[in-house]
């Protein structure tokens, strides 16, 4: 048997390998790409293209057998071991129960398994870098032929149509397609392999060995998050021979052999030796129930542990997409031909990073708000052993996006007019944002006011700031002469008290100050309908000499100003 834990990590260094491959070959692509320079024959690029498109084949078969060896020696490494803590794990409860398992070196049958798995997983690694290869060789030439036919036609100048091209090549590439049409990153393929290869050969290994001790029982692992369909038959004792008129068929009840089933498709389960009388059940029926019913929180909502594991690789997958654009259009960078063409790149460059640093940021507060383990070797692109370490993504093109995310904020918040107050760097930022803190709706309300021309970026986040502080003491905690005690305000409202002008303009809306606002709910003149809106929120103006108000009963908050 292997621990659910066990087989959580044991592809990671291999997954290592075959990362480092994927980006090597995405950037070989990316690299002949901008090679193309300002070729204005069509026929001199159609030879271009297709001579660079067969050394992409070769030169990715020839790269991809240096992988394959190394990868051939850690795989057949990590199945020896694999196959070794299995019977270890199996053996103690054959001797607990009076029996004398031999050890695996002098199990001929079991070694047979063991190494038939190891060819099959190796010979499925191998496929993958052809498909790969494959793969890599037609998106550069799907790219190179975008770029040609845009250029010839007119409509692109040649930089838009690199840029286009670019965009093309990392998109597609290093895809691997199932029969079923699915598709998969190599990564993503890698882990699934080795991870189902492993378990599969193990549990061939222990039913061996079961074959061997006569035991007809055996048990399956629990663990937290398992899919729904595994969480019926996990942690349960099973009949192999199906004969026991207490315990369900094992293959029959838990899929056991199917792709679908236990042991099967990216299936974490394993299943160890029971005998009646003797063993104990590893997971009490209180264990498997908390099991079934952990549920996390996720911005107020309640969702499964499943579904949350769930979401957060679909948000690794991201990161490891946006890592892997950021290193493609670092490497367009670096081969441009010309300063337009490296300008162009570098704007796709900071736009992958700003998107990346938001995807890290997402990621940070989900796992933070629902207790989940952040597993950042689940987030990394480049993968690369130096002394030992896991290095992420290549330092250079990691400080770069950095860079170029917080280049961009500043930017931003100097545009709208917020360096007096915002926060200072992106990292707090995002913070402020995930903690949906009070300043931080401040500035998104702020921001949201300059974009719609509501208020001018010269007023300031710190009068903005200001303003709100005002309301806040001044309005909130009033209540309005028709009995509604004000509890908020909307950041419209801030907006509508600033205006567009202090002095009256064509076309421009005044400002209201906070002192004739109250008074307009303390003090009405008037009284508008009360009506109800499309959303069933019931809404209210009230007006007073020098300002009306409009408040929603319903949440007991300001809305709008105008001036009177």
């Amino acid at each position: 048997m292997l621990t659910p834990e066990y087989l959580e990590h044991c592809p990671d260094d291999i997954v290592v390998l075959y990362s480092e491959l994927d980006q090597l070959i995405m950037r070989d692509v990316v690299r002949r790409i901008m090679k193309t320079g300002h070729i204005t024959s069509t026929a001199a690029w159609q030879v271009l293209r297709a001579q660079e498109s067969g050394l992409i084949y070769d030169e990715i078969i020839a790269e991809a057998a240096l992988y394959t060896n190394a990868s051939e020696q850690q795989v057949q490494a990590l199945f020896k071991d694999a196959g070794l803590k299995a019977v270890a794990y199996d053996s103690a409860i054959y001797t607990a129960a009076g029996l004398s398992p031999p050890p695996l070196a002098m199990v001929p049958a079991a070694l047979q398994v063991l190494n038939a798995g190891l060819q099959k997983t190796q010979g499925y690694l191998q496929n993958l870098t052809k498909t790969t290869a494959n793969g890599a060789q037609q998106a550069y030439i799907h790219a190179a032929t975008i770029a040609e036919m845009q250029v010839e036609s007119g409509a692109f100048d040649y930089v838009s149509a690199i840029r286009n091209a670019v965009r093309t090549a990392i998109d597609g590439g290093e895809w691997v397609t199932y029969p079923s049409g699915h598709h998969d990153r190599l990564d993503v393929a890698t882990r699934r392999a080795v991870l189902t290869g492993i378990n599969q050969t193990s549990a061939e290994v222990s039913l061996s060995y079961a074959d061997d001790m006569e035991c007809d029982l055996v048990e399956t692992t629990a663990h937290a998050g398992a899919r729904p369909s595994h969480m019926v038959w996990q942690g349960q004792v099973f009949s192999r021979s199906g004969k026991s008129d207490k315990y369900d068929d094992f293959a029959g009840a838990t899929g056991y052999g199917t792709g679908a089933g236990l042991c099967g498709w990216h299936c974490r389960h394993s299943f160890h030796p029971f005998f009646e009388g003797l063993s104990e059940s590893a997971y009490p029926k209180s264990k498997l129930k908390e099991y079934e019913n952990q549920i996390v929180t996720y911005n107020g909502e309640k969702i499964s542990y499943y579904d949350a594991t769930q979401q957060q690789r679909a948000m690794e997958r991201a990161i490891r997409d946006s890592k892997r654009k950021a290193a493609g259009f670092d490497e367009a960078v670096k081969s441009a031909k010309d300063e337009p063409t490296a300008k162009a790149m570098k704007q796709e460059f900071d736009a992958a990073a700003v998107r990346l640093k938001k995807q890290e940021a997402a990621l940070k507060d989900f796992t933070q708000q629902t207790g989940l383990l952040r597993q950042r070797e689940r987030e990394q692109v480049v993968a690369t052993k130096t002394a030992g370490k896991t290095v992420s993504f290549g330092r250079s093109p990691a400080q770069k996006a950095v860079q170029a995310a917080n280049k961009q904020y500043q930017q931003w918040i100097h545009d709208v007019g917020a360096s007096d107050a915002a926060p200072k760097t992106l990292a707090k930022y995002y913070q402020e944002k995930y903690n949906n803190s009070p300043a931080y709706q401040l500035l998104k309300g702020y921001s949201h006011a300059v974009d719609k021309g509501d208020i001018h970026p010269l007023v300031g986040l710190a009068q903005y700031q200001k303003s709100a502080a005002e309301i806040g003491e001044k309005i909130v905690g009033v209540t309005t002469s028709t009995g509604v005690t004000i509890e908020s305000f909307a950041t419209h409202f801030i907006d509508r008290i600033i205006g567009q002008t202090s002095t009256p303009h064509t076309d421009m809306r005044c400002g209201v100050t906070v002192d004739a606002a109250a008074d307009a709910l303390k003090n009405p003149v008037k009284l508008g309908s009360v009506r109800t809106l499309d959303n069933g929120d019931i809404r209210q103006t009230l007006y007073g000499k020098h300002a009306t108000v409009t408040i929603s009963i319903c949440d007991k908050r300001l809305i709008q100003t105008n001036p009177r």
